[in-house]
């Protein structure tokens, strides 16, 4: 059932969603593995995703599907390396005040790697949903090659510090 991988959320609210994500090193071995999967880590049906893009020289680097300031897709790749067969820890948080979205990862060093971009909304957009592990299609060939953890959802932006004093850790769900 689809719709239980999905969550609705209103795009004019403040939100953050963190997760543990591995991309499968298996993803590297042919260009057919590339045609038949997927690095997308979400996508919503407002037009906002992240996920791992292979550059040229074969790294992954994390980037955003966002809406331009007109509400036409576009891609920003971002310079957040990631290695895959290794699991890193992603916090998104969106500051609508501010059309913000920040992307803190913190690597298995405990390296802490930042990028923001402000984004457009899709026009006359009420409500997005989001799905998890693919991207946003029908299409059955766009699953994500890999394994998330402990996605968290939390309905307010967080800052470095409150996501330091959480990430690794169980919550009680008081937080």
């Amino acid at each position: 059932a689809e719709s239980e991988n999905k969550i609705f959320f209103g795009h004019k609210k403040d939100f953050s969603v963190q997760m543990w994500v591995c991309i499968d090193e298996h993803l590297n071995e042919s260009d057919d593995a590339l045609d038949y999967s997927d690095k997308t880590f979400f996508e919503t049906n407002g037009g906002f995703g992240l996920f791992a893009d292979r550059d040229e020289d074969g790294k992954y680097k994390m980037a955003f599907i966002h809406p331009d300031t007109s509400g036409n897709p576009m891609t920003t790749v971002t310079d957040i390396v990631v290695d895959p067969d290794t699991y890193y820890h992603y916090t998104l948080s969106h500051i609508h005040s501010q059309g913000l979205w920040k992307l803190i990862v913190i690597g298995p060093d405990e390296q802490i790697m930042d990028a923001s971009i402000t984004a457009g909304t899709v026009a006359n957009q009420k409500d997005q949903s989001i799905i998890f592990g693919r991207r946003f299609t029908d299409e059955s060939t766009y699953f994500m090659r890999g394994f998330m953890d402990e996605i968290r959802w939390w309905n307010k932006a967080l800052i470095e510090k409150e996501i330091l004093k959480n990430y690794g850790h169980p919550l009680a769900g008081t937080e």
